[in-house]
């Protein structure tokens, strides 16, 4: 299979996801520009982007121990946007059958031949990332992506039981600003 210089998204992207162990309808659904965000979703966002596990992996060092804000969760939105307009990053929300966001997952360029996801879910909703991972695996290869990794650190075990699941390979492992992760790679 020949990939095209760019990935070819079909917009607005909803695909449904089924939430594991509870059997619960949910959405997968790109950030573009036909996405409203209201005031409570953003409000979600800061609340899941607060919980312990992920500001600690995600933001901790990176606002240096400043919380998660309504600001940041604005910039989030208009970054997500910027990424699908410039078709080059690819950010998707999650909501669960009560229409709320409960988690995010991204493809994070336009590298065909092999590009990084990244992910993160509330821990109110477990069960929702292995199959969100597996349908965005098939909304890349859709777009002409041929394989998608996740650099993931060595003591996230959820995490990696997420790839694992999701049918990704270790694929060695990766120095990153200082830290070492996992690298997990899926042919598509």
């Amino acid at each position: 299979m020949q990939s095209s210089s760019h990935p070819q998204f079909v917009l607005p992207i909803s695909r449904p996801v089924m939430r594991f162990g509870e059997n619960e309808p949910c959405e997968l659904r790109s950030v573009d520009s036909t996405l409203e965000l209201t005031d409570d979703d953003l409000e979600t966002i800061v609340n899941i982007c607060n919980e312990k596990l992920i500001y600690n992996r995600l933001f901790k060092e990176r606002f240096n121990g400043e919380i998660y804000s309504l600001v940041h969760a604005e910039r989030f939105s208009t970054w997500a946007r910027e990424g699908w307009q410039r078709n080059e990053w690819f950010m998707f929300l999650i909501r669960n059958s009560e229409k709320r966001i409960i988690g995010a997952i991204d493809i994070k360029s336009a590298m065909m031949d092999e590009a990084e996801i990244g992910y993160w879910a509330s821990s109110g909703s477990p069960g929702i990332m292995t199959n969100t991972a597996i349908e965005l695996c098939h909304v890349a290869k859709e777009a002409g992506y041929l394989r998608l990794y996740a650099l993931i650190a060595r003591d996230n075990e959820k995490s990696i039981r997420v790839v694992l699941k999701a049918q990704f390979v270790q694929d060695g492992e990766v120095e990153r600003d200082g830290k070492h992760y996992l690298k997990f790679t899926k042919t598509l």
